[in-house]
């Protein structure tokens, strides 16, 4: 979830979760997705429904990560192993 705040994102997750239900993946992410662009704030959504995703608004770059999660805090903070 991108949005004003980290707040608003938060919120907008849960009732996006909420919305996301049901046996029918196709209608449950439409419904998210309709969900999160009712939400005043909301810049952008991903949503993941087992092996299906659906997208709303902007999202930044998705980049895949190589190594654990010191290797990657290490990248993230440009620090020299």
């Amino acid at each position: 979830m991108v949005a004003d705040s980290a707040a608003l994102a938060d919120a907008a997750a849960k009732a996006v979760c909420i919305a996301v239900m049901g046996g029918d993946v196709g209608e449950a992410l439409r419904k998210g997705l309709e969900r999160a662009g009712e939400i005043e704030g909301v810049r952008g959504a991903l949503i993941i429904y087992g092996e299906h995703l659906a997208t709303f608004g902007k999202l930044p770059k998705i980049v895949k990560l190589e190594g654990g999660p010191s290797e990657v805090l290490r990248a993230a903070l440009h620090i020299q192993a």
